[in-house]
């Protein structure tokens, strides 16, 4: 499901309160507010749905696949994603 998917599913459950548009940016301001929250290192919890959350990963020496020489890969930081254990049980 892409964005304008689900801003019409969200339409569809939402007609009779809210437009297409409110719900485009609704759906926007959701996004904003959750990139924010990640930038600042904070932890984002959906009761349940799950958590997205900040991981940091040192860096590290590799191995180049294509010429298997050495490479340092420099630390950085990426967004996980934990599934509450309700979201679990509906997918299974």
């Amino acid at each position: 499901m892409n964005k304008s998917e689900m801003v019409t599913e969200m339409y569809q459950k939402l007609h009779e309160t809210m437009t297409q548009k409110q719900c485009a940016a609704a759906l926007d301001a959701l996004l904003a507010i959750t990139e924010a929250a990640l930038v600042r290192g904070e932890a984002v919890s959906l009761y349940h749905f799950g958590t997205f959350e900040v991981r940091s990963y040192g860096a590290r020496d590799a191995l180049s696949p294509r010429t298997q020489e050495p490479i340092k890969i420099p630390e950085c930081r990426r967004v996980a994603f934990r599934a509450s254990k309700s979201l679990k049980r509906a997918i299974n």
